[in-house]
């Protein structure tokens, strides 16, 4: 894919235990992150996958389409990003934003199945990762280099990238695992391991920080839910246990 530190890939995936494997993979060889909202569209239901120690998926039910693809687009455009991951069912709008979107050249998808055109996202977590240039804290400056690239919901206006730096990211981190803040406590010194609900979405900064990196950081078990429904929600914490 020829890619080169500080490149640009677009992250069009709904609440999954991918999501932050490909977050922390990007960022640990010094490419930069830009969620983009996947919740308008439809069909994300069919993308179950598994569970595993920190992260698990729950199937959510009701979606509607609207005009996500002049706002992927233009998100892709604002941003330069050369790649994007998605998972089928979104593989329409993504190859459809393409066309308008010059930077994309790349497309990773999410799926045991090949997609023409496509590279395979499970495919290349076996590729062999000799010679592969990872970052070291030398490499960046943590306070003024971009880390990750979300988008504003253009509430006040249109939506713009939001360049946070990797000490923008810790310490929201930090703030939010304050004794006392955070409930859940770290999975250490012989503590069971707490069970969260991810129902923020992880494309948002707050769902991003909150649920996915802090949940992640104190070691918590996640149960991944696509999009708030509320059935969904009541039996995801009743048969999972969730605290």
């Amino acid at each position: 894919m020829n890619l080169k530190k500080d490149n640009v890939g677009c992250v069009f995936l709904p609440n999954m235990p991918e999501m932050p494997i490909a977050f922390l993979g990007m960022l640990e060889v010094g490419l930069i992150p830009s969620p983009v909202n996947p919740i308008g569209t439809s069909g994300i239901k069919n993308s179950i996958r598994y569970g595993s120690v920190f992260f698990s998926l729950i199937p959510s039910t009701s979606y509607s389409k609207n005009g996500i693809l002049d706002e992927l687009a233009k998100q892709v455009n604002g941003s330069k990003a050369k790649f994007i991951i998605t998972i089928p069912s979104l593989l329409e709008t993504v190859r459809a934003a393409q066309k308008k979107a010059a930077t994309l050249e790349h497309i990773i998808i999410v799926s045991d199945e090949a997609y023409e055109g496509c590279h395979s996202f499970f495919e290349m977590l076996k590729v062999d990762n000799k010679g592969t240039n990872y970052l070291k804290g030398s490499d960046i400056d943590a306070e003024t280099q971009v880390a990750l690239l979300p988008f504003s919901s253009g509430t006040t206006g249109l939506p713009k990238g939001v360049m946070l730096s990797t000490s923008n990211i810790c310490t929201n981190i930090a703030q939010y695992c304050q004794p006392g803040y955070y409930p859940p406590l770290s999975f250490e010194n012989g503590r069971e391991q707490e069970r969260f609900i991810g129902v923020l979405p992880f494309f948002h900064i707050y769902g991003f920080s909150l649920t996915m990196a802090s949940s992640l950081y104190l070691g918590c078990h996640t149960v991944c839910v696509p999009k708030f429904d509320p059935d969904v929600f009541v039996n995801t914490i009743q048969q999972h246990k969730v605290d």
